[in-house]
């Protein structure tokens, strides 16, 4: 007898919205650990010698494209202290 699986699509979309990755509090944890692979891959690639925009980082590591200026920004007031 063949035995047919019954799947419920409605748990499969509960699993993927619970999804670990597509949280914003992951991704802010992460950041670091992303930007720090994407910079060894451009390295091992000898692509460390060109420049990459700061949207095309943004992207690669799935963030708003202005949050590296913003942060830029943010640690210039501390610096500065403005």
């Amino acid at each position: 007898m063949i035995g047919v699986q019954v799947i419920d699509m409605s748990k499969r979309k509960s699993k993927a919205a619970r999804c670990l990755t597509a949280t914003q509090k992951w991704r802010n944890e992460q950041i670091d650990r992303l930007c720090s692979w994407e910079m060894l891959c451009r390295y091992i690639k000898h692509e460390h010698t060109t420049e990459m925009s700061h949207s095309d980082m943004c992207d690669r590591i799935g963030t708003p494209k202005d949050l590296l200026r913003k942060i830029l920004k943010s640690a210039r007031t501390k610096i500065n202290g403005k």
